[in-house]
C-alpha cells in the first residue's frame, strides 16, 4: 500500500488538481538523519508499526556506510525513527561483525555495497497471538567470496529477521549460498549462474497469516528468470541460523524465460477462495518487457516447480509491469484483491499505470487506471484513495 500512498502524495503535490483530501500535505512529519546524508538512498524502504507507546518508522538506507562498521563501504543500515519527535538513530540488526567473516574453510562474506535495507516487511501479530510483531530486512547485494584460486563472488543476498522491540537476537538467513548450486552447465557446454547472482531478498513479504514464514523475492536467480522462495524458521525461541528453505525449479520450466527477474516484487493474500493463501510475483521484463504477474502456491517439495494458479500479462512493451505489488480487499467482499503497478507504462512521457484486478467472487475482472497529460487527475487521486482505505 506504500506504493500507492506515494503515487497519491505525488499526484497532490505536483498537480493542483489533484485533491487527496485523505493525505495532509500541509503538516507533514519529516524523517531524517545526519548520519545517513548524502547518496545513503535513506527512504528506499519503511515499515511502519503502529503500536501505541512502541510505535516505531523502520527506515532503509541501502547506500549508507554504517557506523557499526567502519570498515565497510556502504554496507546499508537500518534506522529507527521515533513517530514522536522525529529522531532516527541506526538500528543494528547484523550482530556478525563487519569484517569478512569466514562462512567455511573456503568461503567468506563480503559486505561492501550489500544495500542491507533495500527491502523490508513487517509483520503484525493477529488478535489471538501473544508473540511479537517482527520485520524481515534483507541486503540482496550480499557476497559470498570463495578463499580458493580462482577466486569468485557470488551476489546471493542475505536476510534478517528480528522483533520490532529488539528485546531478540535478529536471525539471519543465506538461502542461496550453497557451493553447488552457483552455477549450472547446460546443453551448450557452458555454465551459467543459477543462484550465483540471485539477489535474495530483493523483494520480501511477511504474510499476516503466517507466523514462522515469509517469502523473497530473487530476480536474479537461474540465469536472470528470477525466482521466489519460502523460508520457514525450525526454531521460533531460537537465536541460530536455523531455517528451511523452499526453493523451486526454475530452470526448465517452460513459463519463466531468461532474464524475466521474477520475484521483482511479491505479495500475498486470499485472492479467490476465502482461506487459501496465494503468493503473486511480479517478472517485470517477461513476455518482451510487456511484463507478468504470477499467482501460485510454493511447491510441498523441494527441487519442484512452482503452482502456478493464474498468469496475468502487462499491455505494453517496456512498461514494467509487475514492479510493484500490493494487496487488499477493495470491495469488502471477504477476497483480497490484486494492485500491480506499470511505472513505466506511457502515452506521452512515463506517466505510469496501476492495474486493479478486483475479485467478482470466484472471478477477476480489471480496472485500469492511468495518469498522462489529459486525464483527469482530481478523479484518479479518489479511485487511489478508495484502493488504499
Amino acid at each position: 500500500m506504500l506504493f500507492l500512498l506515494a503515487l497519491l502524495s505525488t499526484l497532490h503535490l505536483h498537480h493542483h488538481q489533484a485533491l487527496g483530501y485523505n493525505v495532509d500535505d500541509k503538516h507533514p512529519k519529516i524523517f531524517s538523519s545526519e548520519a545517513a546524508a548524502g547518496k545513503s538512498y535513506f527512504g528506499y524502504s519503511v515499515a511502519l508499526y503502529a503500536g501505541g507507546e512502541d510505535s516505531v518508522l523502520l527506515v532503509g538506507a541501502p547506500r549508507a556506510n554504517s557506523s557499526f562498521f567502519p570498515g565497510v563501504f556502504e554496507p546499508g543500515a537500518v534506522y529507527r525513527c521515533s513517530p514522536a519527535n522525529g529522531s532516527c538513530k541506526e538500528w543494528l540488526i547484523d550482530v556478525s561483525g563487519g569484517k569478512p567473516a569466514a562462512l567455511s574453510s573456503f568461503e567468506r562474506q563480503v559486505k561492501d555495497g550489500s544495500w542491507l535495507g533495500a527491502s523490508m516487511d513487517l509483520r503484525v501479530p493477529q488478535e489471538d497471538e501473544s508473540t511479537e510483531a517482527r520485520v524481515a530486512i534483507c541486503a540482496p547485494r550480499w557476497k559470498k567470496e570463495t578463499l580458493y584460486a580462482p577466486k569468485r563472488s557470488y551476489m546471493n543476498g542475505m536476510c534478517f529477521s528480528s522483533g520490532v522491540s529488539r528485546r531478540g537476537t535478529s536471525r539471519r538467513y543465506f538461502p542461496l549460498s550453497k557451493t553447488a548450486s552457483q552455477t549450472v552447465s547446460l546443453m551448450d557446454g557452458n555454465n551459467y549462474y543459477d543462484h550465483g547472482m540471485a539477489e535474495a531478498g530483493f523483494s520480501v513479504h511477511w504474510p499476516t497469516n503466517s507466523r514462522l514464514q515469509f517469502a523473497l523475492g530473487a530476480p536474479g536467480a537461474a540465469i536472470w528468470s528470477g525466482s521466489s522462495l519460502l523460508l520457514t524458521e525450525k526454531l521460533w525461541d531460537s537465536a541460530t541460523d536455523n531455517f528451511e528453505a523452499t526453493i523451486p525449479k526454475i530452470l526448465g520450466d517452460a513459463r519463466f524465460e531468461r532474464s524475466d527477474y521474477f520475484g521483482y516484487a511479491i505479495t500475498s493474500g486470499q485472492f479467490y477462495e476465502p482461506g487459501e493463501v496465494l503468493y503473486a510475483a511480479g517478472a517485470p521484463r517477461s513476455s518482451r518487457t510487456r511484463g507478468k504477474v504470477f499467482v501460485y502456491q510454493f511447491p510441498s517439495h523441494k527441487n519442484t516447480q512452482l503452482l502456478v494458479k493464474d498468469i496475468l500479462d502487462g499491455e505494453q512493451y517496456g512498461e514494467y509491469f509487475g514492479s510493484a505489488l500490493t494487496a487488499c480487499d477493495v470491495n469488502s467482499d471477504g477476497r483480497d484483491d490484486l494492485i500491480i503497478g506499470a511505472p513505466l507504462w506511457s502515452r506521452l512521457s512515463d506517466e505510469g499505470r496501476v492495474y486493479a484486478y478486483v475479485s467478482q467472487g470466484s472471478q477477476k475482472s480489471i480496472h485500469t487506471y492511468a495518469v498522462s497529460e489529459d486525464f483527469c487527475l482530481h478523479y484518479m487521486s479518489l479511485q487511489l484513495h478508495y484502493y488504499v482505505t
